[in-house]
């Protein structure tokens, strides 16, 4: 832990909010990643993962995978969209839009909306990360508020294929960073 400074006005004040900011960038424990803190530092590493069909060929569902479940009941499919779950500067989302597409005739967009205050290094980063299906004819507007901008990263877009069924369009995948660190 990096001592605070208790003198300096301004210039301590700053300083202060730099060190109060830097737990914030520690890397998260995930379930692909270890990482450790010790008084060497941090340490990362990937977890091990169990060999999967022949040939012993892995495979890897990243942070935000986007993906569709049918389930028929009849004659009838019913897409529903999945996604796995992820961080917004290391804030863990865990909300799982499991609707429903729509019709074979719709197209529709899977968001992750972030509301964030980055105006400075004191600013509490990202608040209240979701995420949502939409319809491709809903604007990706920006909306500032008084102290922060909300805003929407799209995840994937699904498309209607023409014999049935739909096909997922991954966009952005892993751990989202935005901000003033580097996003």
């Amino acid at each position: 832990m990096i001592p605070r400074l208790k003198t300096g006005g301004a210039l301590a004040s700053a300083i202060n909010s730099i060190i109060d900011y830097l737990p914030r960038l520690v890397i998260q424990n995930t379930p692909d990643v270890t990482a450790s803190l010790t008084p060497r530092g941090q340490f990362v590493s990937l977890k091990k993962r169990v060999a999967s069909g022949s040939g012993g060929v892995t495979s890897t569902t990243y942070p935000f995978k986007v993906s569709l479940r049918g389930e028929t009941s009849g004659e009838t499919t019913i897409y529903k969209v999945w996604v796995k779950w992820g961080t917004v500067n290391g804030q863990s989302v865990v909300q799982y839009p499991e609707e429903e597409v729509g019709t074979a005739a719709d197209q529709k967009r899977v968001v992750l909306n972030v509301t964030g205050n980055f105006s400075d290094v004191t600013s509490s980063g990202v608040s209240n990360p979701s995420l949502a299906l939409e319809d491709m004819g809903t604007l990706l507007t920006a909306e500032e508020q008084a102290d922060s901008v909300s805003y929407k990263i799209v995840l994937a877009y699904i498309t209607a294929n023409e014999g049935g069924g739909f096909t997922v369009s991954q966009q952005t995948g892993g751990h989202q960073l935005i901000g003033l660190h580097g996003g």
